[in-house]
């Protein structure tokens, strides 16, 4: 029976995305016990909707998340304690 292995990635670089599904994929690919789901997300708030909707076991959030409609840098680091809340065992 495989485990499933669900993570979400939180960049808003779509370069860094890929490249951290591609060391996902990598680092999993020798267990073949494991079953990986990504789901990618570009914005924290589609992170918000993709973690109220799917259980993960891990979280990768960019500290730096570009520019709000407001003009203000997004950080990553401010809301780690909302997706715990959502993902209290990410």
């Amino acid at each position: 029976m495989k485990t499933t292995v669900s993570i979400l990635i939180i960049d808003d670089s779509q370069a860094d995305r890929t490249a951290n599904s591609i060391e996902c994929k990598r680092i999993f690919k020798n267990m073949p016990e494991v079953e990986l789901h990504l789901e990618e997300s570009a914005t924290i708030d589609n992170a918000f909707e993709k973690a109220s909707e799917t259980t993960f076991n891990i979280i990768l959030l960019d500290k730096d998340l570009g520019v709000g409609s407001d003009k203000k840098k997004i950080s990553g680091i401010d809301h780690i304690q909302s997706l715990k809340t959502l993902q209290p065992h990410a």
